[in-house]
């Protein structure tokens, strides 16, 4: 049977212990980073969901003055029928946008966002 030197055996132990605190020094330094990049990313998309839907509400307020002077200002749609056209195209046009801007907001919900990758998996 071989005997090792006690003093030797305490130095490596005492090597691996501070191999093993830098090494867990470096994993919370990163899982710090991460929660860190987590945590701007969450505030990004709160900022993105208020602009969206600060527009959505205006747009939808804009349509409620149009329909609202429409149908209380007679005198707003000429009797050619123009301006009810432009009424009509106003309208569609901030439907549109509504809609596109409705999009928008399901697109920063969805999870799968920047984890899609456009490569299809290859069958084995």
């Amino acid at each position: 049977m071989i005997e090792q030197d006690p003093q030797q055996t305490l130095t490596e132990a005492l090597v691996r212990a501070e191999l093993a605190e830098a090494e867990l020094r470096r994993m919370r330094q990163t899982l710090a980073s991460e929660i860190a990049a987590s945590d701007r990313k969450a505030a990004q998309k709160m900022s993105m969901l208020r602009i969206i839907f600060s527009g959505i509400a205006a747009l939808m307020c804009f349509l409620g003055v149009l329909t609202l002077v429409n149908w209380y200002i007679p005198g707003t749609i000429d009797r050619d029928g123009i301006g009810a056209s432009y009424f009509q195209m106003a309208k569609d046009i901030i439907l549109v946008m509504t809609g596109i801007l409705g999009s928008a907001m399901s697109n920063v919900f969805d999870g799968r966002g920047a984890s899609r990758s456009t490569d299809k998996p290859e069958d084995a």
